[in-house]
């Protein structure tokens, strides 16, 4: 099931992303606790910790989950205790002493986006509990002025009740480990985070299997079927992995998606076209090798991975004080219209303080003129 949920292969065509690495750490942290590795269990814990400023909040549920569950285990029970207490003061100090000691007039902290709660986390969490109805509703209803989103959260919803979810609603307090992610993601100004388009499922893909199949090995039947119990829960478990992978690929065709920022080629695995390209790749390689190799560049997405390990690198349209332009002009970003994309080249093509050294269709390379 791990494998086959629809979200792991939509993170496909992002960028690599902490919020993917990260989240595969999470089966790892619950085994090594499980196991009582609190060492190894210590480590992780810490990595997690100081990988993003989010996952000490997914924590602090992590551990309130641990401590009901593990209640009479006196170490894990200990264990529990400590992950919520250094989480919550770990969740306390990002935001209030290490991101604004960072922050300075041209770099502000752009990743708390929840407009509909408040300016800051604890402006949120204020919100939340004088407004708890607003805050339920919030987690299914588009709170932007745009039509065209309507119906993402209940494709997301839909997506991952299909892949198993619906098991939630027999053992609620499974719902611990899935609240603060998915209230992330509902919350935040982006409709695109709301789906399960990209890698912004990721901690949902990660952690529903492991609930999944908690549930089923905690579901009791009636004394006339117990002695099937086993055999039911396996073949229960087998539909819910059918049931997944079919959704995965219902998600696969491009005309059943509600947010359609990527071609239908770009994550199903089985069709050719995903390993395909409409360029000539060697030949874009041998136009990179012109660029030196501590030359300070602003590149589109598809080409900034081929020119990294170097002081600055920008990703297009974000020029500041790039040596070279490089474009692939026909794989506009996700973030941009196509209009806007080329408003963006255009602006640099016409621009007297850029010379053109490459025009290959779809390849642009432009480098800075240098003043006299």
């Amino acid at each position: 099931m791990y494998f086959v949920t629809y979200g792991r292969f939509a993170s496909l065509v992002a960028d690599v992303n902490l919020e993917i690495i990260l989240s595969s750490l999470i089966p790892v942290f619950l085994y090594h606790f499980e196991k009582h590795n609190f060492l190894k269990l210590g480590f992780v814990f810490v990595f997690l910790l100081v990988g993003r400023e989010n996952f000490s909040l997914w924590l602090i549920f992590i551990g309130l989950f641990l401590l009901g569950t593990y209640w009479k285990d006196y170490k894990k029970r200990i264990a529990s205790i400590i992950i919520i207490f250094i989480s919550l003061l770990y969740f306390i100090l990002a935001f209030k002493v290490f991101i604004p000691y960072f922050e300075n007039p041209n770099k502000h902290f752009s990743l708390f986006n929840y407009s509909a709660l408040g300016d800051n986390p604890f402006d949120a969490l204020k919100f939340i509990f004088y407004n708890p109805l607003k805050a339920i509703s919030l987690l299914f209803v588009n709170h932007l002025d745009d039509a065209q989103y309507d119906f993402v959260k209940y494709e997301f919803y839909i997506i991952y009740l299909f892949s198993g979810g619906f098991l939630v609603f027999l053992r609620p307090k499974y719902l611990l480990l899935l609240i603060p992610i998915i209230a992330q993601k509902m919350y935040n100004d982006n409709p695109l985070r709301w789906s399960s388009e990209f890698y912004y499922s990721i901690e949902v893909v990660t952690i529903l299997p492991i609930v999944v199949f908690f549930i089923l090995n905690e579901i009791r039947f009636p004394n006339f079927i117990k002695k099937h119990s086993v055999k039911i829960k396996k073949y229960l478990g087998i539909l819910i992995v059918i049931s997944g992978a079919a959704m995965t690929i219902h998600q696969f065709d491009f005309k059943h998606r509600e947010l359609k920022y990527y071609g239908p080629d770009k994550n199903k695995f089985y069709d050719a076209r995903m390993y395909a390209t409409s360029f000539d790749v060697s030949k874009v390689h041998n136009y990179l090798n012109i660029i030196p190799e501590h030359a300070s560049v602003s590149a589109t997405g598809n080409i900034t991975s081929h020119l990294a390990f170097r002081e600055k690198i920008f990703y297009f349209p974000r020029v500041e004080d790039a040596d070279y332009i490089v474009l692939l002009t026909n794989l506009v970003p996700y973030f941009l219209t196509e209009q806007k994309f080329n408003q963006h080249i255009n602006k640099y093509l016409y621009n007297e303080d850029w010379k053109i050294i490459v025009n290959d269709d779809p390849l642009i390379i432009l480098k800075k003129k240098e003043k006299l």
